[in-house]
């Protein structure tokens, strides 16, 4: 056996082989792959694959793969809760979305004020509920009787 050899990919997706093979290797995070060989023909194919600029592979060296791939990740936050989320005290409120909520009703009292209509200002007939630019209300629908085409 071969010593070993690691090696980086940028992705997901698997490298084939000259002979068809798919290798997958392993993603702790989606964005890098990686792989630990000892297999002479896996490592000769790979460095193939690197002389070709090939899948976007490298070769590094064990202190790289250890601390990409071997080394616990600390665990990150999955994000910003945006809704109201129930917990054992009672409903938890996103104090950005407040916010976020606060600044948009501030902008829409603020955006136009209301405009007074009175009875005077509308067309005969009209009342301030009607618009007065309002469509006609469509025909009733009337299929076609007869055979298809």
């Amino acid at each position: 056996m071969a010593a070993p050899k690691f090696y980086r990919k940028a992705g997901i997706d698997p490298v084939i082989l000259s002979t068809g093979q798919r290798v997958a290797l392993k993603s702790p995070d989606y964005k890098n792959s990686f792989l630990a060989t000892d297999n002479a023909f896996i490592q000769s194919e790979f460095d193939a694959l690197i002389a070709q600029n090939q899948f976007g592979l490298s070769e590094i060296s064990f202190a790289e793969y250890d601390e990409a791939y071997l080394k616990k990740k600390p665990a990150t936050p999955l994000g910003k809760f945006w809704r109201e989320e129930m917990t054992a005290q009672g409903i938890r409120v996103n104090p950005l979305a407040q916010s976020l909520v606060a600044e948009a009703k501030a902008a829409a009292a603020a955006d136009t004020p209301p405009i007074p209509v009175t009875m005077e200002d509308m067309p005969p007939g009209m009342t301030p509920a009607q618009p007065t630019n309002a469509p006609t209300p469509p025909e009733a629908f009337q299929p076609r009787v007869g055979r298809r085409l």
